[in-house]
């Protein structure tokens, strides 16, 4: 499996509303993505306590100067590769 690059991302969100929220699945639990962390590759999607969740026009602002080859992954508490996402209720699930 390969995962999910920025470029690939923002083509096939294009059309999503941009107030859908994002999170991502870990472990079967559905946790908010409330920042990220840029290194020289990866894109590393945050949940923090507390915290609200991003959304999808928050994202776009936050990545729109990184190299779109970048791939995503998460940390919790561990790097860990996203292969994709899912939408369900208005709600952008990586995994």
């Amino acid at each position: 499996m390969i995962n999910i690059k920025l470029n690939e991302f923002k083509v096939s969100s294009a059309d999503l509303n941009h107030k859908n929220l994002l999170f991502f699945e870990f472990a079967e639990k559905i946790k908010p993505i409330t920042n990220i962390k840029i290194n020289s590759d990866k894109i590393i999607l945050i949940s923090q306590k507390d915290k609200n969740s991003l959304n999808l026009q928050e994202f776009i602002a936050i990545t729109k100067d990184i190299n779109e080859n970048h791939s995503f992954f998460i940390e919790n508490p561990h790097i860990t590769k996203i292969f994709g996402y899912r939408i369900n209720k208005n709600r952008i699930i990586f995994g």
